[in-house]
């Protein structure tokens, strides 16, 4: 809550106010569970324009190793447990950017020719919103740029 409370000055400095926690913590949870669904179901390029590239690899990559393992896996509850670290820095642009780390809880189901197991777990997922580019303010939506956890 801390560290949520920090970002609401730069509502004061922006026309579009930047940060809002109700809005950022219903979008994390949603994104999380549209990124699973996609992922559960191979559909990679629907992803295209949301996840920057090396992450649809990545996720790709996880699908594959999954199937390998679980003949099914998919996305039960998934909580927003608060905001982890926050940075205001200029991206690979040098458009100046919000960064916000979310901490999420999520109850998954595996199943195997062994049986079914439900898990919980957390998962950090990064979060960029550029604010200024280098002609004017932007505040553009949120971006997933990094996530932290693949396959149980």
């Amino acid at each position: 809550l801390l560290r949520s409370w920090r970002l609401r000055p730069l509502n004061f400095v922006f026309r579009k106010p930047p940060w809002d926690h109700v809005e950022f913590t219903s979008g994390s949870e949603e994104a999380f569970r549209q990124v699973s669904l996609l992922r559960d179901a191979g559909e990679f390029e629907k992803m295209r324009g949301l996840v920057p590239e090396s992450l649809i690899e990545e996720l790709r990559r996880d699908a594959v190793f999954t199937k390998e393992i679980w003949t099914s896996r998919s996305l039960v509850h998934v909580k927003s447990l608060g905001v982890f670290t926050t940075r205001l820095w200029p991206d690979e642009n040098r458009h100046l950017s919000l960064w916000v780390t979310q901490v999420l809880q999520a109850e998954e189901e595996y199943c195997s020719g062994r049986g079914e197991w439900q898990v919980e777990r957390l998962h950090k997922w990064t979060f960029k919103r550029v604010l200024l580019n280098e002609h004017s303010e932007e505040v553009s939506d949120w971006r997933l740029v990094a996530l932290d956890k693949s396959c149980w």
